[in-house]
């Protein structure tokens, strides 16, 4: 049996997935309930729409797959319903702690990135010092306004 902060949980769950099934003029037949069951054990929160041809009210369907398939009702409103039951394989929510599990995952090493700025200048190549060191604050030049260092000729 649900508690009504766990029902709430669930209900804010599943207001993102989408009416997995569909009952229909058909009505709900041993297929469909083993559809169903298979697909509470894999996500653990099913939603099922009756269709308007339905011979069922939701209300009547919801509490009979509940029933059929020992899965807990979380919720009826309008033409859809959504069922719950534990999945002992696949866990998703805790309903102790009113979390979803996150579902372990191996972690890669990081690559490491390169660190910019480490290259080694070219032999014979000019010197370029940052903007204020090196020049006494006295920057002159287009350069030095574009791109925020001077270049200065090297010293012996």
């Amino acid at each position: 049996m649900l508690t009504s902060k766990q029902r709430a949980f669930l209900r804010s769950k599943a207001t993102v997935i989408d009416a997995t099934f569909q009952i229909g003029k058909g009505g709900v037949n041993e297929n469909m309930l083993a559809s169903i069951e298979a697909a509470l054990m894999a996500h653990e929160l099913v939603k099922i729409k009756c269709l308007e041809n339905c011979e069922y009210t939701p209300k009547e369907a919801c509490e009979g797959i509940a029933e059929a398939i020992e899965a807990e009702e979380v919720q009826v409103i309008g033409n859809k319903f959504v069922l719950f039951k534990i999945s002992p394989e696949h866990r998703r929510f805790d309903l102790v702690k009113l979390c979803e599990i996150e579902e372990k995952k191996e972690k890669k090493p990081a690559k490491s990135a390169p660190v910019k700025g480490t290259k080694k200048p070219k032999p014979g190549a000019r010197a370029c010092a940052p903007a204020g060191k090196g020049t006494q604050g006295k920057q002159t030049g287009a350069r030095a306004d574009k791109y925020g260092y001077q270049i200065t000729k090297r010293k012996g």
